[in-house]
């Protein structure tokens, strides 16, 4: 427990230093072209990959774990790695000829409202990032592989630091007379990141690997099966991106960057409450589970079924009462302008809705999947993004772009309930009326918080200004969030407070 608490502290250091590098990276697309067709044309690109990429590479990454953990004492465990990495590259390769072959008919499909110029830029884009299908299939094998294996700081290193470090500079690079930079820097963030992942594999786990194409091998099989579902699965948020884009795509320009802006703005705040179980703890839960130890693993599941509760309450407060200071200050300089400002704000406003239920969704289903339960998650996965289809198509034409938002927000609600049905039916019970009491408490210490966070910002205000108040604000808000949870002794909070280094544990009367 130990080893892993201290592996789940390094991983959120490594992931609040990702955030802040996401942020400047962000910042910097914003100040090098604001909310102009360019970013939206480039948004719409890379989700290409983002799709395409969690619907195949995800599945087989996040599957490739339980299968692994059922097969690691066995001598032939670096072929099953082999067998998988070979194959699945060559879909890789073939893909990425599909996609530079139909370019012109995958870019109508992505933004079918762009104008003859965007649309050209796109065809562009797309030929480009073409090749990036192998490069990103073994840079999530070896991600998975060294998970499995516990090594979980130096996989999430590169995950998070240096792909976003290299995509930083090729935005730097890139200018409104050479954009197509900024493709260059996403193709060599991911390529950086498979050949340091592959060396230390090497040579810090002795994994061997040998070419091999073995489609009848019945591990394999059984990977596929777990994959194709898991896979839909993680698709869903970048398929429920497509879908709010393709709406967004006729409602003018700038929509497709704002909704875009805003999105990245939540993933910042949402990937706190989700990304330290998935790397560090979902491995453990799957060990637990192939060795029959039900109960272990749901140990786990609902410690971070409260934790995703505990953070993620003061985030959606906060992102949705601040959203356009926070936008403000974050993005507004250069060619971002006010009416950008607006315009992201009040989709943030809205994405900020659902981010407690993105949290539950996706903790459910990597529980679902440690359990082998694929059907009931591409039966959740269908539902979802049907109704946020339906969504969209209801709220967009009346609501306009703040309507896709809200639409997305409604479909996470939609898919955690589902999720938390099928737990149920299980018997994997990880919330009940006897956590009430918990949520009570978590509800009152947010909601106090963010009120004193509100007063504070706009006393503050005219003195200070946006930057310097908003900055306050937030940490009154963390500190009295920190402070209540104590007084009310909240239970989650409690769980992870003794595990930090006694140098960090300064209330004394939570060690009684």
């Amino acid at each position: 427990m130990q080893k892993l608490s201290t592996s789940a502290l390094a991983v959120t250091l490594l992931l609040i230093l990702s955030k802040l590098l996401g942020f400047i990276r962000e910042l910097t697309l914003a100040y090098q072209f604001g909310t102009s067709y360019i970013v939206d044309v480039y948004t719409a690109c890379i989700t290409l990959p983002s799709v395409l990429f969690a619907m195949y590479a995800y599945g087989i990454s996040d599957a490739y774990i339980p299968v692994y953990m059922r097969i690691k004492e066995e001598p032939d465990r670096d072929a099953f790695f082999s067998n998988v990495l070979s194959v699945f590259s060559v879909i890789s390769v073939f893909v990425s000829l599909l996609c530079f072959v139909g370019a012109k008919r995958i870019s109508t499909l992505l933004a079918p409202g762009f104008d003859a110029q965007a649309q050209a830029l796109l065809i562009h884009f797309i030929r480009l990032i073409s090749p990036v299908f192998p490069v990103l299939m073994g840079q999530s094998l070896f991600s998975a592989q060294l998970q499995a294996k516990e090594r979980f700081v130096f996989t999430n290193f590169c995950a998070f630091i240096v792909v976003n470090i290299v995509e930083i500079a090729g935005i730097l690079l890139a200018s409104k007379a050479a954009p197509d930079i900024m493709i260059y820097g996403y193709l060599l963030s991911g390529l950086t990141a498979v050949i340091l992942l592959s060396g230390y594999a090497i040579r810090k786990t002795g994994l061997h690997y040998t070419p091999c194409l073995q489609l009848q091998n019945p591990r394999f099989f059984l990977l596929c099966r777990m994959a194709i579902p898991l896979g839909i699965s993680r698709l869903v948020n970048q398929l429920n991106g497509v879908v709010d884009r393709v709406f967004a795509s006729t409602l003018g320009e700038g929509v497709i960057s704002a909704l875009s802006y805003a999105d990245k703005i939540q993933l910042i705040f949402y990937s706190l409450t989700t990304s330290v179980f998935l790397s560090v703890c979902y491995p453990k839960i799957n060990s637990y589970f192939a060795k029959g130890n039900i109960e272990g693993g749901l140990y786990f599941i609902r410690k971070a079924f409260m934790l995703a509760v505990y953070l993620s309450l003061p985030v959606m407060g906060g992102l949705f009462l601040f959203s356009k200071p926070l936008v403000a200050f974050l993005l507004e300089r250069g060619n971002f302008s006010a009416d950008s400002t607006a315009m992201t704000a009040g989709c943030l406003a809205f994405y900020a809705l659902g981010v407690p239920f993105y949290a539950l969704r996706q903790i459910g289903t990597q529980a679902l999947s440690a359990h082998m339960e694929q059907r009931k998650i591409l039966k959740n996965t269908v539902i979802s993004v049907s109704c946020n289809i339906l969504l969209d198509f209801l709220l967009a034409y009346s609501l306009g772009y703040i309507g896709l938002a809200a639409a997305t927000s409604l479909a996470g609600l939609i898919a955690s309930i589902l999720v938390l049905f099928d737990l149920r039916k299980l018997e994997m019970r990880v919330l009940d009326r006897t956590q009430m009491p918990q949520f009570l408490k978590i509800m009152t210490a947010s909601l106090i918080s963010l009120l004193l966070c509100w007063c504070c910002y706009h006393i503050l205000l005219n003195i200070l200004g946006n930057s310097l108040s908003l900055m306050i604000a937030g940490c009154t808000a963390i500190v009295s969030y920190i402070c209540l949870s104590v007084m009310l002794r909240i239970e989650i909070f409690i769980w992870l407070y003794v595990r930090l280094p006694a140098r960090f544990q300064i209330f004394s009367m939570l060690n009684q």
